[in-house]
């Protein structure tokens, strides 16, 4: 069906078409040279508010969907659309800027993920500042509006990443994605470097945000306990490969591939 088609409440908040990606090893003494096909014709679709989970072991191929949504990798195959509008275009080996494709991104390690020089005023008003176009005083604005929206104080703007605990910081990753108003946000192991109960907190300030705006989000991760926790839909992948799918505790209670039972085995629930 054509896009022009499509009712704008059957357009789904992110559409990912026949995604491919291959990566080229070269040769070494210690090893062969090859290709490593990271992603095999990958397509799934992310519906308005709501939270997909994105499971598989390191190499499973999960990790580079969220790079290239977010434009940090190119695609060499297939399409990501946003909202109906094309962002990703592998096939015509064209992509929009990442800073106007309207996604944000919450990295893994809250401790390498924010510069130690920058107070967390200039860490969050970062990307405002890099779009142009507001003052100093407006970006201070947004930037102690984030701050709230995640459970921290207006006077943390003046303090340096140092200064806070790794829960604190990862809450400063995400006001930083927030100030931008993405309209989807993709999280990469976003709690896989924190104590189990900072872990909680953190994932409770998610699906607050989710209740409290339109936002859908896309969370990468290993531990199947947090799809369960998190999650309203999960696509395990491996090998580049979706080998199931479906709501997130469906697929946890009665699971249908030997992989997804495997990852389920090998995890404490939360």
């Amino acid at each position: 069906m054509p896009l022009s088609a499509v009712t704008p409440a059957a357009v789904p908040a992110l559409d990912v078409r026949s995604l491919a990606k291959s990566y080229v090893r070269r040769r070494s003494f210690f090893q062969p040279g090859g290709v490593t096909h990271a992603l095999r014709s990958v397509s799934f679709a992310l519906a308005h508010n709501e939270i997909l989970g994105l499971v598989g072991e390191s190499g499973s191929g999960k990790s580079t969907i969220g790079k290239i949504i977010v434009g940090l990798e190119d695609a060499d195959a297939g399409t990501v659309a946003r909202d109906g509008t094309v962002i990703v275009d592998g096939d015509a080996g064209r992509s929009m800027p990442a800073a106007r494709r309207g996604v944000g991104m919450i990295f893994q390690d809250p401790y390498s993920a924010l510069n130690p020089r920058m107070t967390v005023l200039d860490i969050v008003g970062e990307g405002l500042r890099i779009a142009g176009g507001m003052a100093r005083s407006a970006i201070a604005d947004r930037v102690e509006v984030a701050l709230k929206n995640v459970g921290l104080q207006p006077e943390d703007a003046r303090r340096y990443p140092h200064q806070f605990s790794g829960g604190q910081r990862q809450r400063i990753g995400i006001a930083r994605s927030l100030v931008m108003e993405p309209r989807v946000l993709v999280a990469d192991e976003a709690v896989s470097s924190l104590d189990v109960s900072v872990q909680i907190q953190v994932l409770n300030l998610l699906l607050d945000i989710r209740e409290r705006t339109d936002m859908s989000l896309i969370f990468i991760t290993h531990n199947i306990s947090v799809v369960e926790y998190l999650c309203d839909r999960v696509i395990v992948l491996s090998r580049g490969e979706i080998v199931e799918e479906g709501a997130a505790r469906a697929v946890i209670e009665a699971p249908q591939h030997a992989y997804t039972r495997s990852l389920i085995e090998a995890v404490p629930r939360l």
